[in-house]
């Protein structure tokens, strides 16, 4: 079963039900496969027009860990094909699997939330001895 905690999504295809996960591992095997960056595949993902290899191989990639026997091809059938979840449906799961394995920050997120970090705040360490330094 799915463990949200740990960034598991489920996906039912009739009485079977798989296993959705991503992690550093994870990314890295989808960039080897799809010969692009993590921030490419992150970008396609969310692209309206989305290739369906792209789509199979991501879908696999993060398939791998709880279901290491499905292959490449049988991704794309089972799960792409008549019967399965589609692209759309993919891309749903995926973004969802995403998210919960790689959390934004809410609340003082700095670089996390797509800020920079605050600037450190003057005269709160103690004043410097070394030749050179000024006082202020």
């Amino acid at each position: 079963m799915p463990n949200p905690l740990k960034g598991e999504v489920s996906i039912g295809l009739g009485k079977e039900t798989f296993t959705l996960f991503y992690d550093v591992d994870t990314l890295c095997v989808a960039e080897d496969l799809l010969n692009l960056s993590t921030a490419e595949i992150l970008s396609g993902v969310t692209a309206r027009k989305v290739r369906m290899g792209f789509m199979r191989g991501l879908l696999w990639a993060g398939l791998r860990q709880h279901h290491p026997d499905l292959s490449l091809v049988e991704v794309g059938e089972r799960f792409l094909g008549p019967g399965g979840i589609g692209v759309s449906g993919a891309q749903v799961k995926i973004l969802d699997a995403l998210a919960a394995a790689f959390p934004v920050a809410k609340d003082g997120g700095g670089e996390a939330a797509g800020e920079d970090p605050p600037p450190a705040a003057d005269g709160t360490g103690s004043a410097s001895s070394a030749s050179g330094s000024t006082s202020g």
